[in-house]
């Protein structure tokens, strides 16, 4: 009989695709070596290593990993027996995953001069700014390949030491939601990423992808003494790889602090949270090495939520930010309040992600929300709040760790809230190429608004109509014969693309002078016409 030992390993032998799938989660392939999650795209399967990768969840590991983290046994032993039965009754394959010789990178995409593809992506789908996009081009940072694919190239003191692959031909049948294929180059160096240093830098800024960086910057181009790092995912070693390569490379140090411009989700305030406390001190310097969260939108709140903070806060006769506050800290504002700290707290706000979407249930926000309310109200004085208290549970105890930094946590957005202010919202906006093309798609829709635009057949004006809780923008032309037609567009970018494409241009103030005599000319004809 094999020893418990002994099992383990066989377990950890069981192939991990043959394994998710006989429990129910469906995978696709997207190469010889990688697979994915359909339902959750951010899920991927290694299939030499025989691991996985829940990237939104920052969790990875063997098939027993998986088994508990992703599938949701909680007992390790339960989970080895689960592996194990599951083998006999179903034959899984078994998967000699011997360590892997990691090569030197090699540079081994085939360029072509043009990048066409690669702006009509990055400019035109993403929004990210043209000169930038030329700049990295002629540093050698960003390529077109022949299978005209992003490269996002990996500079280390000169030389690419790896690559980010970014597809730019959109299928949702082959890739899921994210719609373009996206991977990390063959024998990219570990724990590293996409990079660009503007001047000497002192500040250290990291995001999720280069597409969220170089968003930040296409925002932000007044940008100095910075560097840009992307981490590929959310990797703790790959933050303190970067810091140590700005040493090394640029002989400087982030001493005007680290950001991390994380996702607006779950993960990314995990991740952050892992980072709040943290500081180091420069050797033979006062200097601290500070972090700071450059998380975007995080004072947005959805409009729906905002209403019942407010009408639960006058009933019980608290101000409504602290519960706001409350709910951002646990659970980062989730309707079922699933939690998004990382600090292993749950309880009040705060309820454990299941494993799989099977197994989400309905909770009630609003008597929630009214339970913590009451907390709150019963732990104020003199509008101090003992946050403490209205987190502590039979889970958690008031002076335990994790109650005490939730607490910390809530404070500190109470605070901003009341402060600064919260922005109402109706969609949360995740990361930061979605706050770019938001700003963009904002301001193409108050030029669309503002002007009036000509064709040989008449004039245009455009605005924005809602019907049936759907918005849309619509072009309404008057031709000079009297006749009105209209189109309509979901976004300002296609309204701007349709416009465009039916021939009109937007006239200023002088044209528009100039047309109106032809126009009355047109009317006054036709008026004549029939009255005969």
């Amino acid at each position: 009989m094999a020893t418990f030992k002994e099992r383990i390993d066989q377990a950890k032998h069981v192939s991990i695709i043959d394994l998710a799938v006989n429990n129910g989660v469906e995978v696709t392939d997207i190469s010889s070596r990688y697979a994915r999650g359909v339902e959750h795209d951010s899920l991927m399967f290694d299939k030499q290593k025989n691991t996985f990768s829940w990237f939104s969840q920052d969790k990875n590991g063997d098939t027993i990993n998986f088994m508990q983290e992703y599938l949701g046994v909680e007992n390790f032993k339960a989970a080895v027996d689960q592996i194990l039965d599951g083998q006999e009754k179903n034959n899984y394959h078994k998967v000699d995953n011997e360590p892997i010789k990691r090569e030197p990178f090699q540079y081994y995409f085939k360029n072509i001069k043009s990048i066409t593809e690669v702006r009509k992506y990055l400019h035109e789908e993403r929004g990210i700014d043209n000169d930038i996009i030329t700049a990295l081009n002629h540093k050698g940072l960003l390529q077109q390949d022949i299978n005209q694919q992003v490269i996002f190239v990996w500079g280390r003191q000169g030389a690419p030491v790896g690559a980010t692959v970014q597809g730019t031909q959109i299928d949702y049948e082959k890739f899921g939601k994210r719609g373009t294929s996206k991977y990390i180059g063959k024998n990219s160096q570990q724990d590293f990423g996409f990079n660009v240093s503007i001047g000497k830098p002192n500040k250290l800024m990291l995001f999720e992808a280069p597409i969220d960086l170089l968003s930040y910057w296409s925002e932000h181009k007044e940008l100095r003494d910075t560097m840009l790092f992307s981490m590929d995912g959310l990797k703790e070693r790959t933050v303190y790889n970067a810091m140590n390569y700005m040493y090394v490379a640029k002989n400087s140090l982030p001493t005007e602090g680290v950001f991390l411009g994380v996702d607006n989700d779950a993960a990314g305030h995990k991740f952050m949270d892992k980072f709040e406390q943290k500081a180091f001190t420069v050797a033979d310097s006062t200097k601290e090495i500070v972090f700071h969260s450059m998380i975007p939108n995080d004072w947005d709140i959805p409009r729906d939520h905002l209403s019942i903070y407010q009408n639960i806060s006058s009933e019980v006769g608290i101000d409504w930010k602290s519960l706001a506050a409350a709910h951002k800290a646990a659970s980062n504002l989730d309707p079922q309040m699933y939690t998004a700290n990382g600090y292993k707290y749950t309880g009040n706000l705060a309820y454990p992600e299941p494993k799989q979407p099977i197994q989400k249930v309905d909770r009630s926000l609003e008597t929630e929300l009214r339970k913590v309310a009451e907390l709150i109200k019963d732990n104020s004085q003199s509008a101090e709040i003992n946050w403490r208290h209205v987190f502590a549970n039979d889970q958690h105890a008031e002076n335990s760790d994790p109650v005490s930094k939730v607490a910390d946590k809530a404070a500190r957005y109470n605070e901003m809230y009341v402060n600064q202010g919260a922005r109402p919202v109706i969609e949360l906006k995740k990361d930061w190429n979605d706050d770019l093309r938001n700003k963009l798609n904002t301001a193409s829709e108050e030029r669309l608004l503002n002007n009036d635009y000509a064709s040989s057949t008449g004039t245009l004006k455009v605005s924005r109509k809602v019907e049936q809780k759907r918005s849309k923008l619509v072009a309404e032309e008057r031709t000079f014969n009297g006749a009105v037609k209209f189109f309509e567009a979901d976004s300002p970018r296609e309204m701007e693309f349709l416009i465009k494409n039916y021939g009109y241009n937007a006239v200023d103030k002088q044209d528009e002078h100039m047309m109106k005599p032809q126009q009355h000319t047109e009317t006054r004809i036709k008026e004549h016409s029939l009255s005969r």
